[in-house]
């Protein structure tokens, strides 16, 4: 039987993994409001190049994300440790694909993300955050995959499929697929 402790605890940790899965599908989306969301509004970012505050943070990758065709942000292995009751440190594997269509290549970067989370008035959010880069390297596109245009594709705004119900009205067919569609019944 699960003592109200460590119940507690495993709350805890999928409070702060849905924090880091919201930053995320912010960052993808384009959605500064929901990576501001995942900070504390004191919290301090060190993203390598940027360095500063969260509304700070904020700006600046939004400003960077805009210029990529797309980005996919993966995140694994989140390791919490709690070193107060409403202090924990977090280790979160990190696999990021950056493209670059006009470019004619893609950047893919393995990192981690060292946050400290604090819980305050009931929420858990980042206070500090340093990215560390494990691995990167520069993908050459020759050709894009030839079968993407029969998925739906996803968006970098509120009108991507994740943002439930409007995803029912907002899908679009890849660019790629030049082939009527199908009606149902056909």
């Amino acid at each position: 039987m699960i003592d109200g402790a460590r119940l507690s605890r495993l709350l805890d940790k999928q409070e702060i993994c849905e924090t880091l899965y919201r930053f995320a599908r912010g960052i993808d989306r384009l959605d500064a409001d929901l990576v501001a969301a995942a900070f504390h509004e004191d919290a301090v970012d060190d993203h390598g190049p940027f360095k500063g505050c969260r509304d700070d943070f904020v700006n600046w990758s939004m400003g960077i994300l805009a210029g990529y065709g797309m980005t996919h942000h993966r995140l694994g292995n989140v390791l919490i440790d709690f070193i107060e009751p409403d202090v924990a440190h977090c280790e979160t594997l990190l696999l990021a694909m950056h493209t670059h269509p006009a470019d004619g290549y893609d950047d893919l970067v393995f990192a981690r993300y060292i946050d400290r989370f604090d819980r305050r008035d009931g929420a858990w959010k980042i206070g500090k955050r340093q990215v560390l880069i494990d691995y990167s390297t520069r993908i050459v596109v020759t050709a894009p995959y030839e079968d993407v245009g029969q998925y739906l594709t996803g968006r970098r705004d509120r009108a991507d499929a994740c943002y439930w119900p409007e995803h029912q009205t907002n899908a679009t067919r890849s660019p790629l697929n030049t082939s009527p569609s199908k009606k149902a019944g056909d």
